[in-house]
């Protein structure tokens, strides 16, 4: 088939934690296999690297999303706020510009 034991349970695990609607538009098989595979590499890596896995991840991150919804921080009394920003279209010297200025402080980014 086109995806492994190891994906399969990748998938189910998802489904597991709640997340079977990224598979409603799951294409045929033979189509976009290289993606599904991507993905489900993915999930596989998290599960192994994250404690409890998709599942825990997924519900921390609901936890998450519901405190902010109600006002609730981590953060004591600052203030959570998105950051003002602007849009930048490809090929823009507005776009190029930035591009090159993180280019610049690359090395002081963690990933």
């Amino acid at each position: 088939g086109v995806l492994d034991d190891e994906m399969a349970i990748a998938a189910a695990s998802l489904v597991g934690a709640g997340q079977a609607h990224l598979f409603e538009a799951w294409p045929q098989p033979g189509v976009q296999d290289d993606d599904k595979r991507r993905l489900l590499t993915q999930v596989m890596g998290l599960n192994g690297s994250y404690p409890g896995g998709i599942k825990e991840y997924v519900t921390r991150a609901r936890e998450l999303l519901l405190r902010t919804k109600h006002g609730v921080s981590d953060f004591g009394d600052m203030p959570v706020e998105a950051p003002e920003g602007y849009q930048l279209a490809p090929g823009q010297r507005e776009m190029l510009d930035a591009e090159k200025e993180g280019y610049v402080h690359m090395h002081t980014c963690a990933f």
